[in-house]
């Protein structure tokens, strides 16, 4: 503040001492001195302190301020000097008396205020808009805990028990701004569809607590009827049924009315694994997205229910995701929302508890230890947290140890080249060696899962499948030893190991499979499912047909068969045999009950399925379906041998080396020979732990209590089972870890066996993990194995000490002092959740971005205002000629130079105040249809709404700002005016010029010669790799001609003329120089403007090094204008000579033309005036009408760029990816279109860390493509090393098969225009490096090279680093959010191309691909909307930014035409006052015999000329600008030059079309002047 108020005391305090030093012979008190001197400066304070006090802004107040002071001023003047309040009195009585040339001087001074004015209110429209629908979605809220997990996409959950903890706190707490209400709440996103087959892929699902919602008076969902979350929740208590209201945009949407059932598909996360579910809910309400219902947005589509509803369908008991409180006062400024926001994070910080963010503290009373370990994420225990606790915690316990354990889970474990961990399941239940030629394999099956490995004559290892967790293998039957039929007891699945590692859902039933029987014939097999309805006691057999196990993914057909029996009361086990081996007509079913075993026969030889009694006789002679051959049996071995090798006795088996057998053991499978030798091993994959379910095998890695290493590194201790294969051949291992091989790093680990873990080493904490846990390996080789940091682990161990109360139990009181410190070290930030003032924020961003609109209509209004003020100088200048006489006569009567100079202002004081007024009033209008179009570009893209508004303070600080605007032109006025020579203006004589150097002049070559000075040192301190250095040149060069033109041209001749011989050569040179001296000087300095603007870079030694842009080609646009209006000004008085004389042009238009063509160089001044205004005008006009063009041409471009060869995309996010098959012909569509697809292209997507080579880490975007994503060209690339191929697919299959190298989209190499500096945070070049890091695990890091960029319009549709699929999906993780579908060419369909005018066909692809694309586009849209997808045509989002920024600039270009009618008005005006100067010349030419009809050519061929000169030079200077800044910007992405000659064309013929309608009533009254009444006037 004290910095306002400081410029506006010193402004009009350096005013007011002018004034006092002018009047300080005429104050009749010392007393008027002082008040003048200082009064102004008060009241100009005073008016900025009340501005504030009304919250009017400091730059508004600034200008109110200074306003004031002005008015201040001028009122105190007549106050306190006699002499000025004549001067006073006649100002007024001049206003009052000549009201024509006031409203005229008004009108004018009226331009500047009513730019403003409209720049601001438009801004305050888009404040208003946006405002309006921030306040209606978040209502009373002012403070919002709730955060997204940045690599998921998820929200974050967080406990109710924490929010009431959290309450607790703050109604406990003495908070500034304290909460005075709160709701808690889920939010989620998910797919939406209804029985009308009509559905959205992603709307939001919003849930509140129903029992806050009534206790702290929340908005209801809806008023009118009214409807609140407790009134959906009575509803479900008392229906039972799940209730929800939906906004009536959803309705519509999906013709769902009240009653009818919407489904719901939701994404969520479980144990790491992203699923999704259905999930059905009645529609109890519509409501309209006010009041409540606004909150998921006022014209979004929603679904709202209850919190204990969505909490309880979607498996989410007692969490939330977001929590609103209301405070005391609301917020108003971003300094009191800081304040807020960190009072809060503070309290929910301190209820924040470790448990919140996942860590788990387990008492081991038997041995008096406590284990922590974390369960979110990847399980890990921070470095901070590691260190701290080593460093502080255990400072106050000393004799307390700490053990740090990393679990380390595997991957795989080889020992003599072959994979131990490679079992389905340890627990196995057979053991079959299949003997195919070249393809035999040892299978195994248990109640988990199945598997195999190969013979010793393939390359391949081994298969795993296991079954999904809750589901046991109930039946399965193997088929010549490559392929398997079996039942997870809800679906029949197949396996083959001809069509590789894929396991295939042959059947999928509401009832229970209960057994898989095959009957396998040549190629084709026959297999038979038995399903048991429980419910109803009923069985039927399905029977499908010719199976093939070569063809598994074809559809299955197959035959139910009801079985007519009376089943036991509850089936404990069954069977189902075929008696014969090849030949399936009769099977023999076993049933096994609670008290009988019951045996059928099934006759299947004919269509009438006959079901008998058997026997438990032919059920023995029945052949063992599990197997297409007899199962491998009991061997003849010694009991001790089996002894010896730990065999349970559950299977056997032959090994695939003749010489060897297996058995199955409580661990796995054990192969040994005859003699008892053990030979090697196999685990399962998983063990099941009691309590814990499957859990990977693992190593482990501990340190002792003083924090040193068990194991040396490379080193291993194994258990029991896995030491007795390494003792006993004492050979090494090699280990992969999982986390690792997860992230695409197979690089083996290996280990010596240094013996067996044994007791002693303090593991009794982690005796749960002895089932799982194969060995021990040291700190260094567990963080290799785990990808983890050095400090991080899984499980700290707290031991020994105060820990034990004495009697091996765990110390209480030291337990619970653990738990404070680490509540103490976390917080709600480390779970991603962050405390934000929505409102507050939202509208501070709003307010920056309406700003920069403002600003911009600011920027373009400034050619309003050039012309305006152009138009301003002119019609004071037309005045103060008309009334030089009057001026005169004042003089005479002793008025002084200053008296004319105070009378001019006060009556410009006047005159300025009320034109801000009317003009502010004005420019409300102006931008009332302005917000016009901005509603009707909102309108294009689905918002309805767009508000007009504005602010008072607004509409001030237009009048104001005007105000002063026109005071600046009256005060330049006011000194032409006092200057006048008293004889000439009292005998009408043309003014002639002073013979000393006009002070103006002087000021010039001061302002050029300070200028070029302080743009050279510029230039040199920046140098040439500066994006302002060419600017810096160029205003050095445009600033040395205005100083050294008018110094040779004028200065220096004025003052040599007549110090030198008059009789020598030189010094007539120098008189004819100073003769001519306003003619030489301002047409040479426009033609040197004009060079030195225009001259081609490529001829310029430094200009050829400099980058020119956009800003620097405005400025020389500007100066190339000014310099062109210079030039006409000078040449076309000869142009117009030369026509006069020219007798072709005489004889067509008669006398009227020379005579028309002669006054205009008559008056140089006012024609370049008007020439400048009509230049300035058409020169804006045309330039945004190039750009509009030349944006819309290159947009056309970003189509193909943006598309490639892919027509339609599939999106969704990462937090509910897509989960369908990359085969079209698997999408749930009946599209008709479905087989033009010729390719898919899938992109994994992760959010990373890159950073360059020390750089800093930035989030961003990895895109990882599959192959045939590469395969099919990508995306268009803008450059890329050649070495990896001549075209962009050969380069993209070069990216594909490289883990080295990587494409980035184009803000990696695209510069500012304002020192080429990079556009992204990074800037890169080709054959630079960049590394990207993991941020869930940021051991996990991967340097990639930059092969290529994509084009430019990656920015905006694609950005991100492009990886191949391997690097962006298994190594990062990433999901699938994006499906590049492409349509083929040679289509065969009959196409009516006149049946979708909505669907775009850009140019780039033919007409009937574009088509196909959009019908397919929108029938995928409708049937995978229901799936969460999202599907469009790639040209829409592309063709919907195109539209919005062509609307935007058509804006602006409306805007802009305001200049053209204010040139007009100028042409109007001065043809108005030169009828009425020239009213006796009018006479006269009457009197000779001009008629009426050439009188009127005299006029519109003098408008005609000026118009036409101002206009063509606005025009040609425009297009060189239009060229120049092609060749500078557009030329260098790609762009085709288009001219905008026709726009010229139109804005001169729409330009002459007005000045003609301006000038007519004029020009018509001169017209009618009668030559008696024109001479009596003479």
């Amino acid at each position: 503040m004290l910095l306002e108020i400081g410029i506006v005391s010193i402004l009009i305090f350096i005013l007011s001492a002018f004034s006092v030093y002018n009047l300080r012979q005429e104050f009749s008190t010392k007393l008027a001195l002082i008040t003048l001197l200082f009064g102004p400066s008060i009241d100009g304070v005073l008016s900025y302190l009340f501005a504030q006090f009304l919250n009017i802004n400091p730059s508004s107040s600034v200008i109110i301020g200074i306003s004031f002071g002005i008015i201040s001023l001028i009122l105190l003047q007549p106050l306190l000097v006699p002499s000025r309040l004549v001067i006073w009195r006649l100002a007024w009585n001049n206003v009052v008396r000549q009201k024509r040339q006031t409203a005229l001087l008004i009108s004018g001074l009226m331009i500047a205020s009513s730019v403003i004015t409209s720049s601001l209110v438009i801004g305050d429209s888009l404040d208003d808009t946006i405002s309006w629908q921030v306040e209606e979605i978040w209502q009373d809220t002012d403070i919002v805990i709730q955060g997204i997990d940045p690599f998921t996409g998820s929200r974050v959950v967080f406990s109710e028990n924490f929010v009431d903890e959290l309450w607790s706190e703050i109604a406990a707490s003495d908070l500034q701004n304290k909460p005075v209400s709160y709701q808690a709440g889920l939010i989620q996103s998910g797919a939406v569809s209804a029985d009308s087959g009509r559905a959205l892929p992603a709307i939001a699902l919003v849930s509140m607590n129903a029992s806050l919602e009534s206790q702290f008076d929340y908005p209801p969902l809806s008023i009118d009827p009214s409807l609140t979350y407790f009134d959906l929740e009575e509803e479900r208590r008392f229906t039972g049924e799940d209730a929800v209201a939906i906004t009536t945009e959803l309705s519509e949407e999906l013709e769902v009315e009240v009653g009818e059932e919407i489904r719901i598909k939701w994404f969520f996360i479980e144990d790491n694994q992203r699923k999704s579910r259905f999930l059905n809910f009645t529609v109890s309400d519509v409501v309209s997205p006010q009041h409540g219902a606004a909150f998921a947005g006022v014209q979004s589509a929603a679904v709202f229910m209850p919190l204990s509803t969505m909490q309880s369908a979607f498996g989410m008991e007692s969490k939330v995701n977001i929590l609103r409180f209301t405070l005391e006062n609301e917020l108003t400024s971003v300094a009191e929302a800081e304040i807020a926001k960190e009072e809060i994070l503070q309290v929910a910080d301190s209820s924040w508890t470790a448990k919140d963010s996942g860590y788990v503290f387990t008492k081991a009373d038997g041995t008096a230890s406590i284990s922590v370990g974390n369960e979110q994420g990847l399980g890990r225990i921070s470095a901070e947290i590691v260190n701290s606790s080593r460093s502080e915690f255990l400072v106050n316990y000393e004799s307390v140890s700490m053990m740090e354990v990393i679990q380390v889970p595997l991957a795989e474990l080889v020992y003599e080249q072959n994979s131990i961990l490679s079992l389905g399941d340890q627990d196995v239940k057979y053991i079959h060696r299949s003997d195919e030629f070249e393809d035999s394999k040892l299978w195994h099956f248990g109640q988990a899962g199945f598997g195999y490995e190969y013979g010793i004559y393939t390359d391949k290892d081994f298969f795993s499948y296991v079954i999904d967790e809750g589901k046991l293998l109930e039946d399965f039957y193997l088929s010549s030893g490559s392929s398997v039929i079996f039942s997870d007891g809800e679906s029949v699945m197949g396996h083959s190991s001809f069509i590789g590692d894929e396991v295939v859902e042959i059947y999928s039933s509401e009832n229970e499979i209960i057994e898989v029987v095959g009957i396998t014939n040549s190629l084709t097999t026959k297999v038979l499912a038995l399903e048991y309805d429980s419910n109803e006691d009923e069985m039927s057999l399905l029977e499908f047909e010719e199976f093939r196990f070569t063809n598994l993914p074809d559809d299955f057909n197959f035959t139910t068969l009801q079985l007519e029996i009376n089943p036991p009361s509850r089936i404990i086990s069954s069977e189902l045999n075929p008696i014969s081996k090849f030949e399936a007509s009769s099977m023999i079913m076993k049933l096994e009950g609670l008290t009988s075993v019951e045996y059928f026969e099934i006759d299947l030889s004919n269509s009438d399925l006959q079901v008998s009694t058997a026997t438990q006789e032919s059920f023995n002679q029945s052949i063992n379906s599990e197997f297409g051959v007899v199962a491998d049996g009991y061997y003849s071995l010694d009991s001790s041998v089996l002894e010896s090798q730990d065999c349970d006795g559950a299977a056997y088996g032959l090994s695939l080396n003749f010489a060897k057998y297996w058995c199955s053991t409580d661990y796995g499978m054990v192969e040994f020979d005859e003699f008892g030798s053990t030979n090697t091993m196999r685990f399962g994959i998983f063990s099941e732990v009691d309590g814990a379910g499957r859990i990977g095998q693992m190593l482990l890695s501990v340190t002792d209590g003083s924090g040193q290493d068990i194991v040396n590194q490379s080193q291993i201790l194994s258990n029991q089972r896995l030491g007795q294969l390494l003792s006993s051949q004492n050979y090494n291992v090699s280990v992969v870890g999982l986390i690792p091989y997860a992230l695409g790093n197979d690089e083996s680990t290996q280990l010596e066996y240094a013996g067996n873990m044994g007791d002693g080493y303090g593991l009794e904490g982690l005796s749960e993990l002895d089932g799982i846990t194969l060995g021990l390996v040291s700190i260094s080789d567990a963080v290799n194995l785990t990808s983890s940091s050095q400090q991080e682990r899984s499980i700290l161990i707290y031991n020994g000490g105060d820990v034990d109360d004495g009697s091996s139990s765990v110390n209480q009181s030291f337990y619970e002092d653990l738990v404070s410190w680490y509540d103490g070290l976390v917080g709600i930030q480390d779970s991603y959740l962050r405390v934000s003032s929505p409102k507050v924020e939202t509208m501070e961003e709003v307010e920056a971005s309406s700003g920069v609109i403002s600003g911009t209509f600011l920027i373009f209004g400034g050619f309003i205002m050039a012309a305006g003020f152009l138009l301003i100088i002119t019609i004071t200048s037309m005045l103060a000629q008309a009334r030089k006489s009057d001026f005169a006569l004042l003089r005479i009567f002793g008025l002084k130079r200053r008296d004319i100079s105070a009378f001019v202002m006060m009556e410009g004081v006047l005159a300025s105040f009320f034109a801000g007024l009317f003009g502010s009033l004005l420019g409300l209008l102006m931008a009332f249809f302005v917000a016009d179009g901005f509603q009707e570009m909102y309108s294009d893209i689905g918002v309805e709404v767009f508000r007009f508004s504005w602010e008072t303070e607004s509409v001030i600080s237009g009048w104001f700002g005007g105000f002063l605007v026109a005071c600046s032109v009256m005060l330049m006025t006011s000194i032409w005016s006092s200057r006048l020579i008293i004889v000439e203006a009292l005998r009408g004589i043309k003014t002639t010029l002073d013979t000393s150097v006009p002070w103006w002049i002087i000021l010039a070559c001061i302002f050029g010669l300070m200028t070029a000075l302080a743009s050279f040192g510029i230039f040199v301190i920046i140098g040439l790799d500066s994006g302002l250095a060419y600017l810096s040149w160029m205003i050095f060069g445009i600033s040395s001609i205005i100083f050294i033109t008018p110094l040779l041209l004028w200065i220096i001749p004025a003052l040599v003329r007549n110090r030198i011989d008059s009789n020598s050569s030189l010094s007539k040179l120098f008189s004819s120089l100073y003769r001519e001296r306003a003619k030489n000087t301002f047409s040479t300095l426009g033609v040197a403007l004009l060079v030195w603007c225009s001259w081609p870079s490529s001829a310029s030694l430094v200009r050829k090094q400099l980058t020119s842009d956009e800003l620097s080609m405005l400025v020389l646009g500007l100066i190339q204008v000014a310099s062109g209006v210079l030039i006409l000004t000078s040449l076309a008085p000869i142009v117009a000579h030369r026509i006069s004389r020219s007798k072709s042009f005489t004889n067509l238009f008669g006398a009227s033309l020379p005579v028309g063509l002669s006054h205009p160089k008559e008056n140089p001044f006012r024609t370049a005036l008007i020439i400048g205004m009509f230049s300035i005008t058409v020169f804006s006009v045309v330039v945004l009408s190039g750009y509009t063009m030349q944006f819309d041409e290159y947009s056309s471009n970003l189509i193909s760029d943006a598309e490639g060869e892919y027509e339609i995309i599939l999106t969704s996010s990462v937090s509910r990816p897509i989960d369908i098959s990359t085969n079209p012909n698997d999408w749930p569509t009946q599209s008709e279109y479905i087989g033009s697809i010729d390719s898919v292209g899938v992109i994994y997507t992760s959010t990373v860390f890159i950073s360059e080579e020390g750089g800093d880490n930035i989030p961003y975007i990895l895109r990882g493509v599959n192959y045939e994503f590469s395969s099919h060209a990508g995306l268009p690339l803008y450059a890329w090393d050649e070495v990896l191929g001549q075209t962009e697919r050969e380069a993209w299959m070069a990216m594909q098969s490289s883990e080295h190298i990587a494409f980035v989209d184009a803000s990696f190499g695209l510069e500012l225009i304002t020192d080429q500096s990079g556009i992204g945070e990074i800037s890169l070049e080709l054959g630079d490096y960049l590394e990207i890091t993991d941020p869930q695990n940021p051991s996990n890091t991967k340097t990639v090279q930059i092969g290529g960029f994509l084009e430019q319009s990656s920015m905006a549709f694609s950005p991100g680093v492009f990886v191949g699929e391997n690097l962006g999906r298994e190594q990062f993780g990433g999901e699938i959010t994006r499906m590049y579908v492409s349509v083929g060419s040679d289509l065969d369909y009959d196409l009516d191309r006149n049946c979708c005018d909505e669907i775009p066909t850009p140019p780039g692809k033919s007409q009937d691909v574009r088509l196909v694309a959009g019908l397919l586009a929108n029938d995928l849209s409708t049937d995978l909307s229901a799936e969460g997808i999202n599907a469009e045509t790639t040209t829409e989002d592309v063709l919907e930014v195109q539209g919005l920024v062509v609307s935007l600039l058509s804006i602006f270009e409306s805007y802009l035409l305001l200049g053209l009618i204010v040139g007009t008005a100028g042409i109007g005006v001065v043809t108005l006052r030169s009828v009425s100067e020239r009213t006796s010349q009018t006479g006269m030419l009457r009197a000779i015999g001009f008629t009426r009809s050439q009188v009127i050519s005299i006029y519109l061929v003098e408008i005609y000329w000026i118009c036409i000169l101002g206009m063509l030079n606005g025009a040609a200077i425009a297009i060189g600008f239009h060229l120049s800044l092609f060749n500078s910007v557009w030329s260098e992405q790609g762009a085709e030059l288009s001219l905008p000659i026709f726009q010229s064309l139109n804005v001169i013929i729409l330009g002459l079309l007005m000045a003609t309608i301006a000038v007519f009533i004029p020009v018509n009254k001169a017209s009618k002047i009668p030559p008696a009444a024109a001479l009596r006037s003479n």
